[in-house]
């Protein structure tokens, strides 16, 4: 019996084979391409509606305007 031992650990390749390297974090597969056609039909509608509260001024050009609403939250 221990002349099985001596010539499985003399072949030079141990019995055992390491185990693969889990794959780190900068290897992870990333998700697909962002395009501005993705974009834009992803962010189409009315949304989802929130409560938030902001805190600050922003002086704005006009008295109505969605865009320039969203820019001026933003900001905040």
């Amino acid at each position: 019996m221990s002349n099985e031992v001596e010539t499985s650990a003399t072949n030079g390749q141990p019995d055992q084979q390491a185990a693969p390297k889990a794959p780190s974090k900068k290897e992870k597969k990333k998700g697909p391409e962002k395009t501005d056609e993705y974009l834009l039909a992803r962010f189409k509608g009315d949304g989802v509606k929130y409560k938030a509260k902001l805190i600050g001024i922003d002086d704005v050009p006009d008295a109505r305007g969605d865009k320039m609403s969203q820019d001026s939250m933003m900001k905040l």
